[in-house]
């Protein structure tokens, strides 16, 4: 009489609990780098568009308190600011709209979660 090689059902449940366990281990991990890249992200967007307000009154001898948009900076911005986007809006949210470019000497701030401060990103007011 022949044996044949195989798992048995109890064999199979076992791998499949172990990668259950694995993967219940691993998803929080992964969710919470992509949060901190995407906060990265937006952080050094409003980096941008802040050194871009600095270049605008080095070239043009303006002085701070002048309220700019984004249409004022995109002369300064690569690519004309369209890689510039709240990665934290819906794709088919993302705009430079998300980003407040605001007064030159002050931060810009990202709007996209205007209803939450706590959750909005900004830069240190110089």
């Amino acid at each position: 009489m022949k044996r044949r090689l195989a798992f048995t059902l109890i064999e199979i449940m076992i791998v499949v609990a172990i990668i259950g366990f694995l993967a219940m281990i691993a998803v929080p991990a992964f969710m919470k780098s992509r949060g901190e890249a995407q906060r990265s992200v937006c952080i050094n967007n409003l980096r941008v568009i802040d050194a871009a307000k600095d270049e605008i009154v080095l070239e043009s001898g303006g002085t701070n308190g002048v309220w700019m948009t984004f249409n004022n900076i995109k002369a300064y911005v690569k690519n004309g600011g369209s890689n510039i986007y709240c990665p934290l809006a819906a794709k088919s949210a993302r705009s430079y709209t998300n980003y407040l470019v605001g007064r030159v000497g002050y931060s810009p701030e990202c709007t996209f979660n205007i209803a939450n401060p706590s959750l909005r990103h900004s830069l240190t007011n110089k």
